[in-house]
């Protein structure tokens, strides 16, 4: 082999791997900026993003509350609050089933009641609009 031809070959494969070189550099580039992206994602957990706790890595700690030392529910003497039921309620509704919910047979009104519960609501007022006027042309 001469060496014109020799160099022309040499100088042919010097290019081809130039090119070569440049879309695995172009290719690592876009890796890298995936890697980011998937490490800042990991780094995001319900205490930095607007993700639910549920959605929380497995293995993340979730940092613990203090205990206060009391036990849960109510305190020795305090007095508590409850809805008391109305002695007289403005209305009664009686709720009788039409068929047995287990076996689907049609129930008269001679049936014998089997439960009763009693339940109290309680409606809030209807919302009021009220008009306001300010004078904002000054």
């Amino acid at each position: 082999m001469r060496p014109d031809e020799r160099i022309a070959e040499l100088e042919a494969e010097t290019a081809s791997l130039r090119s070569d070189n440049a879309a695995l550099r172009a290719q690592i580039q876009e890796l890298v900026a995936q890697v980011q992206e998937l490490q800042a994602r990991l780094a995001k957990d319900s205490h930095n993003s607007s993700t639910p706790p549920s959605r929380d890595p497995l293995g993340r700690k979730r940092p613990r509350t203090k205990r206060s030392g009391k036990k849960p529910r109510g305190q020795l003497g305090h007095q508590g609050e409850t809805l008391r039921l109305v002695a007289v309620p403005n209305e009664v509704v009686e709720h009788r089933p039409v068929v047995c919910v287990s076996c689907q047979t049609p129930l008269d009104e001679a049936a014998p009641v089997a439960l009763y519960e009693r339940r109290q609501v309680r409606d809030l007022p209807p919302v009021r609009l009220a008009l306001v006027w300010d004078n904002l042309t000054g």
